[in-house]
């Protein structure tokens, strides 16, 4: 029999993977194609938050059809995610406001009083990681933040007092950022889940041509 992941291990630990369940908020840009890239690594369970659905503005930058346009985005991308993988899907079409999570979440909102709203409940919250991707135009960023630690929850924290970009993620959004960032995100959670170190901030200027990468998140303990 065929081993659907056998190109990917050594790269990244494919039965942590499957036994992993973790958290998306957000379904739009960025947290659709982080969806996508962590069915096709073979995640085994994923609750996805969005309130939204699918317009036709949607379409240049975010992974839905056509066919979606109308519907609510969880439910689309649900559909989408059954076509490519084996990932289970709990299918919340709310804002997220708290309840149970596990240990690793995935921000894909865009606005920073979203983040804030999202992080008050998560810092209280018994989670190992938590990826947060931000872009508009050419740049993006991706932070991650071990809730354990109080320098990484300090230096998030920080991050949340003002907005590096000229623009919220729906205001100036074009594929290649999109993908570029979205990318940084699902190796974020694959490195994680691994027990592989994870840069804490990385900075990426399309444009320029420059990513730029701080110090690690440490692996977490076995």
């Amino acid at each position: 029999m065929t081993d659907r992941y056998q190109r990917q291990r050594g790269l990244v630990d494919v039965d942590a993977l499957r036994a992993a369940h973790v958290a998306l908020i957000g379904c739009g840009s960025l947290g659709s194609h982080v969806a996508m890239g962590l069915a096709r690594m073979g995640l085994g369970e994923l609750t996805i938050w969005d309130a939204d659905v699918v317009s036709e503005v949607n379409l240049p930058s975010q992974a839905f059809m056509n066919t979606d346009v109308g519907r609510l985005k969880v439910e689309a991308l649900d559909s989408a995610l059954f076509g490519i993988g084996h990932t289970s899907v709990i299918v919340n079409g709310e804002l997220f406001a708290g309840g149970d999570v596990p240990s690793v979440v995935v921000v894909a909102v865009d606005s920073l009083g979203a983040r804030k709203r999202i992080w008050e409940v998560l810092r209280g919250k018994d989670v190992s990681l938590v990826v947060d991707g931000r872009m508009a135009g050419d740049v993006g960023r991706v932070l991650t933040v071990s809730p354990a630690s109080l320098s990484s929850r300090r230096r998030y924290a920080a991050s949340l007092t003002g907005e590096p970009y000229e623009a919220p993620c729906t205001g100036r959004t074009v594929w290649p950022t999109v993908v570029a960032v979205a990318a940084l995100m699902t190796r974020a959670v694959a490195m994680h889940l691994s027990r592989r170190p994870v840069p804490e901030d990385v900075t990426l200027d399309l444009e320029l041509g420059l990513m730029m990468g701080g110090a690690s998140c440490a692996a977490p303990a076995l």
